[in-house]
């Protein structure tokens, strides 16, 4: 299964603030065009660009909501529709974990009222903590180094989308996570594109995470990291491929492609895998 303890972000990693974030939330959504299209690549990268285009303007319709939280009981209240809408299940979890949850949870509210849901029910936990959205409406969670964001979406438009937001890893966790992680060949693929070795395990990482919070509502259970290896990778697009090498379900089945977009700065990575309704 998808273990998000397996990896452990230094604890002198470099906290993210809001401008950083909105930065790289609006690079998911860009969309490098070709200068030249006088000859047969260009014209064939221009067709990929207006295509990505078409694909950006389908998803910029997914509301998107972060905000910062510190650890603190005055705090957690400030998330909280009421004082009693924490779960039971969380009544006398650790500070860490009960403002985590009230932060994304906030953060969903927000953007379902963005999309304009106007009731005020609570968004129940499933299976394995997963969020359980409002019908009509599907949706990710979120959280690192003291911001939450949550991406939701009309079910309508979307099948599945998945968002994770991660530190990027010190190179002595990079190493001793990477092989639970990757494959030789994936761990290659970094290196093939000029990547620092700790920048693409943390990006793989997020982005199978990504995957994993996309597919998980029809799966219905937790995966492996390799059952999804990258096969693709285009930093000027900012796109990572992902391709199954098991049968998840009877519609995510072995070599099955998916496409993750990812932003990148010195300190963290966020990624979004996003299923278009067919």
């Amino acid at each position: 299964m998808i273990d998000v303890a397996l990896v452990v972000p230094s604890m002198h990693a470099t906290p993210i603030d809001n401008t950083q974030l909105a930065r790289l939330l609006a690079k998911l959504d860009e969309v490098d065009v070709v200068e030249d299209a006088n000859d047969a690549g260009a014209l064939s990268q221009l067709a990929l660009s207006t295509t990505e285009k078409a694909r950006a303007k389908q998803e910029n319709q997914l509301a998107t909501i972060f905000r910062a939280y510190s650890i603190d009981a005055h705090n957690l209240q400030d998330f909280l529709q009421d004082p009693a809408s924490l779960p039971a299940s969380l009544i006398n979890a650790v500070p860490k974990r009960q403002i985590e949850f009230a932060a994304g949870r906030w953060c969903a509210r927000q953007a379902l009222r963005q999309l304009g849901y106007c009731d005020s029910a609570e968004i129940g936990i499933g299976e394995h903590r997963s969020p359980i959205w409002p019908q009509g409406f599907i949706g990710s969670i979120s959280h690192s180094q003291g911001l939450a964001l949550a991406v939701v979406g009309h079910s309508a438009l979307f099948d599945a989308v998945g968002i994770d937001l991660e530190a990027i890893l010190p190179q002595t966790s990079a190493r001793s996570v990477s092989s639970h992680l990757a494959c030789a060949s994936e761990l290659a693929l970094g290196e093939m594109h000029g990547l620092p070795f700790a920048v693409w395990v943390s990006l793989l990482f997020s982005a199978k995470e990504s995957l994993f919070k996309a597919l998980y509502p029809a799966v219905g259970r937790y995966f492996h990291f390799h059952d999804a290896q990258a096969d693709g990778l285009n930093l000027r697009q900012r796109r990572l491929s992902l391709r199954l090498s098991q049968h998840l379900s009877e519609k995510h089945t072995a070599g099955q492609a998916y496409t993750v977009r990812f932003a990148m700065n010195e300190h963290n990575v966020i990624t979004r895998c996003v299923l278009l309704k067919a």
